[in-house]
């Protein structure tokens, strides 16, 4: 989740169709990256917890198919989610796992994953939509940080056109577009500034990467993003996607088409709509400072739980969240937290084996 691109309001969408699959835990040597996620109700209980005595941890995934991306207001939303684990099914029989001080993680589809370390790299907004249940529940100052940080959605729509029309000399990789209000489509005052606030965000902006293909020289064709943010985002994932790309395509006639050069805008011969507020293994594009949040609740998003459960994404890097290289930063960061962990317990033998024989 996250790139380089401008960061998004808070925003969503509908949830639609489950996917069949839910997923699952990748595991490498004894630690396991936990990458696996699916929809279930939130708890609006936050108790007070942490790892247990022992250092044992559990993780439960479930599917209840629940329709609703990112809330409009995530902000308000967000308060109290983040664990679901008194609504989350529990594990009758533990085979002595929680003696031996493993971390198991139970998948939706009956999967279950065992290894000495965890690391979470749940995007911030299934953890707020309470997706996954912790036992023993994650702690207060983690579960406060969850609900106290706002997750946004930034959606794009991506169009393959026969040609750069619209910089056939590639001097600019972006521009920009501001939609217009269409106050008379209301004679309320009020209401037309509520139709120009939700269209603020339609395809704003427009990054160019006819660079990156030769400008659909080689036969190829050129392609152009545009981006949605904010209410626009969330609107974008309630329209049916060629509805969307329609719109997408009249905004570049109003573009291109007018004033004293007009240039011919074409139909594209394909396109694509990425809807992250109603994917259900994102839930939203980026992390952001909400009105209750501060740099302080990304720290606390990093923090590991009993040196066995730990925290990676773009949600848990306070000096670079909300882009691809704060989440890879946090990946290496918890993958040498991790490897101390693991040198302490002892287990540092074991996993340098099964990652040297997984790799012959």
């Amino acid at each position: 989740m996250g790139d380089d691109e401008p960061r998004g309001e808070t925003g969503g969408g509908d949830g639609e169709g489950e996917p069949a699959s839910s997923g699952r835990l990748v595991s490498g040597g004894s630690v396991a990256i936990a990458t696996a996620f699916v929809d279930a109700p939130a708890s609006r209980e936050e108790p007070e917890a942490s790892s247990s005595d022992d250092g044992a941890f559990e993780i439960v995934y479930k599917r209840e198919p629940e329709e609703g991306g990112v809330s409009d207001d995530a902000d308000d939303d967000a308060e109290g989610r983040g664990n679901a684990s008194e609504s989350a099914p529990k594990r009758e029989d533990s085979s002595g796992l929680s003696s031996s001080g493993a971390c198991v993680v139970e998948c939706a589809n009956g999967e279950t994953f065992v290894a000495d370390a965890v690391v979470v790299t749940l995007p911030l907004g299934v953890l707020k939509r309470g997706s996954v249940a912790f036992d023993p529940p994650l702690p207060r100052r983690k579960l406060d940080a969850i609900a106290n940080l706002g997750f946004g959605a930034m959606n794009k729509v991506v169009l393959l056109f026969e040609r750069n029309f619209w910089d056939p000399d590639g001097t600019h990789d972006n521009f920009g577009y501001v939609n217009r209000s269409e106050s008379a489509e209301a004679d309320d005052p009020d209401a037309s500034s509520e139709i120009a606030r939700k269209r603020r965000g339609r395809c704003y902006t427009f990054y160019s990467y006819a660079a990156a293909n030769g400008a659909g020289d080689d036969g190829s064709g050129a392609v152009l993003v545009a981006l949605y943010a904010g209410d626009a985002a969330i609107e974008m994932e309630r329209e049916r996607e060629d509805a969307v790309v329609a719109g997408v395509v009249a905004a570049l006639r109003d573009i291109f088409e007018t004033g004293e050069n007009p240039v011919k805008v074409p139909d594209p011969i394909d396109a694509a709509c990425a809807m992250w507020g109603r994917d259900e293994f994102a839930r939203g594009s980026y992390s952001n400072i909400s009105r209750r949040g501060t740099g302080a609740d990304y720290d606390a998003m990093a923090r590991s739980v009993g040196e066995r459960v730990f925290f990676a994404g773009e949600a848990t890097n306070r000096m670079h969240p909300a882009t691809m290289h704060g989440a890879y930063l946090s990946g290496a960061r918890e993958a040498a937290k991790a490897h101390e962990a693991l040198k302490r317990l002892g287990k540092e033998g074991k996993l340098r084996r099964e990652f040297e024989q997984a790799s012959e």
